[in-house]
């Protein structure tokens, strides 16, 4: 999957990753834009290897579910998918508690729904019971740590664009007790409250939700450009801040800072065509699943870099088969895939970025 990741996006920006421990109990605590992509690029970035969860409509397809299951994924219940279902997360905890005992680390999200939107939504409590009850109901040694994560996508949907993963500082859920022992709902509080406050410093947060789509207008329109990764960052979230605070300084003229498109890119296209032909099979196949077995089209992204990049190999050898066959020809078909590998990772790191 880090492979898959790293053709996928055009840049992968890292930052923070030396607060990441080596060993021992960990929650990784991420921001949700883009149901599992979020999750992979943690598995795909860090040596550490997690569990995680995900909602538990998602299990309803059964290939979902196999696929789920293998990169263990566990389902989450909400109201939503029936009081009687709610139970089941007892289980869920109880086996997160027992993941995190054995020191092995997992992955939650803690706002509980994703989305394609760059800000942050209210915290679940789920987190801080799952990291009390594991903490506190037993000895375990090293002790409980909750990591907040940012992840921050230029494209939500399309290949070659730039993302970047930012690992906060450490919360020690230790230093919680002696609130948890007095007053627990107090301090599942006090603890999403912080751990609320870390994620933001992570990510570009546009608020309020009210206002969501006229100040990201606004981000748009005043936003400037930068080669480095971290100094784009760094501009966007205090930009969007400054938006947040004083809406009214700033316009929404969505031709105030264009960039000037990649006359360039026009020179690419037989490049674009040859490396859409090699892989057409894969391209339907993935298309075919978002249609008919995926109804949240934020779900495109994650079955792009997952099962595009799984069937793609065996197609590309079925089709270079095909050519040896038909031209009784070795070379040319090496050529083929050559000129296949080649070209496709052109066009996903050169020619879809707009």
């Amino acid at each position: 999957m880090s492979i898959a990741i790293r053709i996928f996006y055009k840049n992968i920006g890292i930052r923070g990753l030396e607060n990441v421990p080596e060993k021992g109990p960990i929650i990784f605590a991420l921001n949700h834009q883009n149901s599992f992509l979020d999750a992979f690029l943690v598995t795909g970035t860090t040596p550490r290897n997690p569990y995680f969860l995900a909602r538990a409509d998602a299990f309803n397809n059964k290939i979902a579910s196999f696929l789920m299951d293998i990169i263990k994924i566990m389902p989450i219940y909400r109201i939503r998918d029936g009081i009687s279902n709610l139970k089941k997360n007892e289980q869920v905890i109880d086996r997160c508690r027992s993941i995190m005992q054995h020191k092995h680390p997992v992955l939650i999200f803690p706002e509980a729904s994703h989305e394609y939107k760059c800000m942050l939504r209210p915290l679940h409590k789920g987190i801080a019971r799952i990291a009390f009850g594991t903490e506190f109901a037993s000895e375990i040694s090293p002790k409980v740590i909750i990591l907040p994560v940012g992840v921050h996508y230029e494209n939500y949907k399309q290949a070659g664009y730039n993302v970047l993963i930012n690992y906060g500082k450490p919360i020690k859920v230790s230093d919680y007790e002696d609130i948890y022992k007095e007053n627990p709902k107090e301090a599942m509080v006090s603890l999403c409250d912080n751990l609320a406050l870390q994620m933001k410093d992570l990510m570009v947060d546009i608020q309020p939700p009210e206002r969501y789509h006229d100040n990201y207008e606004k981000w748009m329109a005043n936003r400037g450009y930068f080669r480095d990764l971290w100094m784009q960052f760094d501009h966007d979230q205090k930009l969007v801040q400054e938006i947040n605070n004083e809406p009214e300084k700033y316009s929404s003229d969505p031709n105030a800072n264009l960039k000037s498109p990649r006359k360039w890119r026009f020179f690419l296209w037989p490049v674009y065509a040859f490396s859409y032909i090699s892989f057409i099979i894969p391209h339907l196949i993935v298309k075919g699943l978002l249609k008919y077995l995926f109804n949240d089209d934020q779900f495109e992204a994650s079955v792009k870099v997952s099962i595009w990049f799984i069937i793609a190999p065996e197609a590309l050898v079925f089709q270079a088969l095909i050519i040896y066959l038909l031209s009784n020809l070795l070379w040319v078909a090496v050529l083929y895939v050559f000129l296949s590998l080649i070209f496709g990772y052109l066009t996903m790191k050169f020619y879809f970025p707009k």
